[in-house]
Protein backbone atom coordinates (compact mmCIF):
# COMPACT_ATOMS: atom_id res chain seq x y z
CA UNK A 1 0.00 0.00 0.00
CA UNK A 2 1.36 3.39 -1.33
CA UNK A 3 2.47 5.85 1.77
CA UNK A 4 -0.26 8.59 0.37
CA UNK A 5 -3.10 5.80 0.24
CA UNK A 6 -2.25 4.60 3.32
CA UNK A 7 -3.02 8.83 5.00
CA UNK A 8 -5.63 8.73 3.19
CA UNK A 9 -7.56 5.90 4.71
CA UNK A 10 -6.59 6.47 8.13
CA UNK A 11 -7.58 10.43 8.13
CA UNK A 12 -11.04 9.19 6.32
CA UNK A 13 -10.91 7.01 9.34
CA UNK A 14 -10.37 9.65 12.16
CA UNK A 15 -13.12 11.59 10.55
CA UNK A 16 -15.30 8.89 10.08
CA UNK A 17 -15.05 7.75 14.01
CA UNK A 18 -14.91 11.62 15.21
CA UNK A 19 -17.25 13.60 13.39
CA UNK A 20 -17.63 16.23 15.93
CA UNK A 21 -14.37 15.95 18.04
CA UNK A 22 -12.18 18.77 17.90
CA UNK A 23 -8.65 17.25 18.68
CA UNK A 24 -8.83 14.54 16.46
CA UNK A 25 -9.07 16.93 13.75
CA UNK A 26 -6.51 18.61 14.77
CA UNK A 27 -4.44 15.61 14.87
CA UNK A 28 -5.75 14.63 11.82
CA UNK A 29 -4.32 18.36 10.51
CA UNK A 30 -1.07 17.68 11.87
CA UNK A 31 -0.38 14.30 10.01
CA UNK A 32 -1.31 15.67 6.98
CA UNK A 33 0.78 18.41 6.88
CA UNK A 34 3.84 16.68 8.13
CA UNK A 35 2.47 13.91 5.03
CA UNK A 36 2.93 17.42 2.78
CA UNK A 37 6.47 18.11 3.87
CA UNK A 38 7.83 14.64 3.55
CA UNK A 39 5.94 14.14 0.31
CA UNK A 40 5.30 17.73 -1.38
CA UNK A 41 3.17 16.03 -4.73
CA UNK A 42 0.84 14.40 -1.55
CA UNK A 43 -1.37 17.58 -1.25
CA UNK A 44 -1.77 17.91 -5.05
CA UNK A 45 -3.28 14.49 -5.53
CA UNK A 46 -4.93 14.16 -2.40
CA UNK A 47 -8.19 16.52 -2.02
CA UNK A 48 -8.21 15.25 1.74
CA UNK A 49 -5.02 17.07 2.45
CA UNK A 50 -6.18 20.09 0.85
CA UNK A 51 -9.08 21.02 2.70
CA UNK A 52 -7.62 19.76 5.76
CA UNK A 53 -4.56 22.50 5.67
CA UNK A 54 -6.98 24.72 4.61
CA UNK A 55 -9.25 24.70 7.77
CA UNK A 56 -6.15 25.57 10.25
CA UNK A 57 -8.20 27.86 11.81
CA UNK A 58 -11.55 27.11 13.40
CA UNK A 59 -12.62 30.94 13.72
CA UNK A 60 -13.66 33.46 11.12
CA UNK A 61 -11.89 36.47 10.61
CA UNK A 62 -14.50 38.78 12.80
CA UNK A 63 -14.18 36.09 15.55
CA UNK A 64 -10.12 35.95 15.33
CA UNK A 65 -10.65 40.13 16.35
CA UNK A 66 -13.44 39.04 19.37
CA UNK A 67 -10.87 36.60 20.54
CA UNK A 68 -7.73 39.24 19.97
CA UNK A 69 -9.43 41.73 21.93
CA UNK A 70 -10.61 39.47 24.60
CA UNK A 71 -6.28 38.57 24.53
CA UNK A 72 -5.25 41.78 24.67
CA UNK A 73 -7.92 43.53 27.07
CA UNK A 74 -7.13 41.07 29.49
CA UNK A 75 -3.42 41.24 29.40
CA UNK A 76 -3.78 45.06 29.41
CA UNK A 77 -6.21 45.42 32.69
CA UNK A 78 -5.57 42.29 34.33
CA UNK A 79 -9.28 40.81 34.03
CA UNK A 80 -11.58 39.89 30.73
CA UNK A 81 -13.72 42.90 29.20
CA UNK A 82 -17.17 43.59 29.84
CA UNK A 83 -19.88 42.72 27.00
CA UNK A 84 -20.19 46.81 27.05
CA UNK A 85 -16.22 47.33 26.71
CA UNK A 86 -16.06 45.15 23.48
CA UNK A 87 -19.58 47.02 21.80
CA UNK A 88 -17.53 50.38 22.42
CA UNK A 89 -14.46 48.87 20.41
CA UNK A 90 -16.36 47.06 17.34
CA UNK A 91 -18.82 49.71 17.61
CA UNK A 92 -21.51 47.11 17.22
CA UNK A 93 -25.14 46.51 19.43
CA UNK A 94 -25.42 44.71 22.77
CA UNK A 95 -26.99 41.58 21.41
CA UNK A 96 -24.59 41.50 18.51
CA UNK A 97 -21.43 41.55 21.43
CA UNK A 98 -23.45 39.27 23.30
CA UNK A 99 -24.00 36.69 20.16
CA UNK A 100 -20.97 36.58 19.40
CA UNK A 101 -19.59 35.46 22.75
CA UNK A 102 -22.53 32.48 22.50
CA UNK A 103 -20.88 31.93 19.27
CA UNK A 104 -17.34 31.66 20.56
CA UNK A 105 -18.15 29.23 23.57
CA UNK A 106 -20.21 27.08 21.47
CA UNK A 107 -17.72 26.60 19.01
CA UNK A 108 -15.25 25.98 22.28
CA UNK A 109 -13.26 28.87 21.90
CA UNK A 110 -13.69 30.48 25.47
CA UNK A 111 -15.04 29.48 28.53
CA UNK A 112 -17.63 31.51 30.92
CA UNK A 113 -19.70 31.52 33.64
CA UNK A 114 -23.30 32.55 32.77
CA UNK A 115 -24.49 35.27 34.83
CA UNK A 116 -20.99 35.98 36.39
CA UNK A 117 -19.58 39.36 35.27
CA UNK A 118 -16.07 39.83 33.66
CA UNK A 119 -15.95 35.53 33.57
CA UNK A 120 -14.39 35.08 29.95
CA UNK A 121 -11.30 33.07 29.54
CA UNK A 122 -9.83 31.98 25.77
CA UNK A 123 -9.52 28.29 25.56
CA UNK A 124 -6.64 28.87 22.98
CA UNK A 125 -3.33 30.37 22.98
CA UNK A 126 -2.21 33.57 21.97
CA UNK A 127 0.06 31.52 18.87
CA UNK A 128 -3.57 30.79 17.15
CA UNK A 129 -5.02 34.59 17.57
CA UNK A 130 -4.63 37.21 14.76
CA UNK A 131 -2.98 40.43 15.38
CA UNK A 132 -6.05 42.99 16.73
CA UNK A 133 -6.50 45.81 13.44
Amino acid sequence: MSFELSLNLRAAMVVREFPLGDQPRRDLVDRLRLAVLVHPTFALRSPLAYSALAMTKPYTAKQGQYLAFIYYYSKIHGRPPAEAEMQQYFRVSPPSVHQMILTLETHGLIERTPGQARSIRLLISREELPDLV
